[in-house]
Parts: structure tokens; C-alpha cells; sequence
């Protein structure tokens, strides 16, 4: 069972032509067989189509959706936050999605309003749920510090690339640029490659540990 559906309800207002798209997120250790019933009125008679389907635990294939999850989960928090004049419970909602994607609320992230450097960056939080709402391309609300590698984000405070899965509490390793370590590590997890193109002075998580590449000292 999905953990959360948007929107929820679906509108029931579709016509022909029309597309409806649908984003949930679940949480799985495996992949999962699940059975979708999709029910609908059309000229007064209910029809329904059901399809089996399987959630994958990953999907390196399609690494853009939970970005794009997390831009219509952010714009529900703001739409709330927003008719709920301004409720500080939805703060922290609001900060662990911007964090963890790399997106920009300016209204509250501070250190975003620095950034606002970008003519086409919208600062009405009305144009701004609305891209979030709408739009599938994640870089219409994207702090202009952080990048996206793939299924990564990975952001900069000047002096380092960070990524946002890093916690100072898991394990981590150290590999000195362009050292013999770090050509075996490569070599062992080529995967690491798309992320170590970003340069020396690098935090990347991979399978629940933070690898950091420093210059030699």
C-alpha cells in the first residue's frame, strides 16, 4: 500500500484528452507485486480496470520521480501553510523536503534569499506552488548551490559538494583524490564514477555510508 497518494482525492472531473497524473510513494525493502483497480463513472456507468503491477524497491531507470514526489508533496505542505495562515507545524515539513531535494523556499530558508540571484526564480509563493504543483522539471525550483547526479542531489556551501543523504551519524570513509584508493574504489563500485566527476572535496553516500574525497593533504 502506497504510504501517500497526490493528489488524494483524484479529481473526478476528467474528460476526454485529458491526462491525470498520479505520484505515490511506499516504502519497501523488496520489490512488490501489488494489484491497481482504477474505478470511474463515464455516462453514467462505473467502470473499472485492474492491472497488476511491481513496485520496485529501485528504479535507477526512472531516477526523476521522487523529485518530482517531493515538488507536489512541497506544494500541498505551502497550500496548507498558506490557507493555515502561515502555521509553524509545517516547518519542519516544509525544511526536510527543500534539504533533502535541493529546493528553494525563500519565504522561510534564509539562506535560499541570499541566493536569489536568478531573474526567473519566482518569489510570490503563489507562482511558486504553482510550479511545484505543475511542473515536471525539477529545475524550475532548484537552489542554484546544488546539483542533481542522477538519483543524487548534491549541494555546495563554496568549499565542498555535500550530499543531501549525508548524517554525521553513519559510517564514512576517507579516499584522497586521485590516490590508488580511490582508483580501487572505482574500479570495485564504477557507479561512483557520475558522482566523482564533481571534483575533489566530495561527501557521497553509497549503501549507507558516507564516502569523503579530500585533496592530499
Amino acid at each position: 500500500m502506497p504510504l501517500e497518494l497526490i493528489p488524494n482525492p483524484i479529481p473526478d472531473d476528467l474528460f476526454r484528452g485529458d491526462t491525470r497524473i498520479v505520484l505515490g510513494r511506499y516504502s519497501a525493502r523488496n520489490d512488490v507485486p501489488v494489484v491497481v483497480t482504477l474505478r470511474s463513472r463515464i455516462g453514467g456507468s462505473v467502470r473499472t480496470k485492474v492491472r497488476s503491477v511491481l513496485f520496485p524497491r529501485e528504479n535507477p531507470e526512472y531516477p526523476y520521480l521522487p523529485a518530482i514526489w517531493a515538488m507536489r508533496k512541497l506544494g500541498k505542505i505551502l497550500e496548507e501553510k498558506e490557507l493555515e495562515r502561515q502555521k509553524d507545524t509545517l516547518k519542519t515539513q516544509i525544511e526536510k523536503v527543500t534539504n533533502r531535494f535541493g529546493f528553494r523556499y525563500p519565504l522561510i530558508q534564509k539562506r535560499f534569499e541570499r541566493e536569489m540571484n536568478r531573474s526567473d526564480f519566482p518569489t510570490n509563493v503563489g507562482t511558486l506552488i504553482w510550479l511545484l504543483k505543475t511542473s515536471l522539471v525539477t529545475s524550475d525550483i532548484e537552489s542554484p548551490t546544488c546539483t542533481r547526479i542522477e538519483e543524487k542531489v548534491f549541494c555546495t556551501d563554496g568549499l565542498k559538494w555535500i550530499d543531501r543523504e549525508f548524517s554525521p551519524s553513519m559510517p564514512s570513509s576517507t579516499l584522497t583524490f586521485l590516490s590508488k584508493e580511490y582508483f580501487e574504489k572505482l574500479a570495485s563500485d564504477p557507479k561512483l564514477g557520475v558522482y566523482f566527476a564533481l571534483g575533489p572535496n566530495l561527501t557521497v553516500v553509497r549503501n549507507g555510508t558516507s564516502i569523503e574525497v579530500q585533496m592530499k593533504p
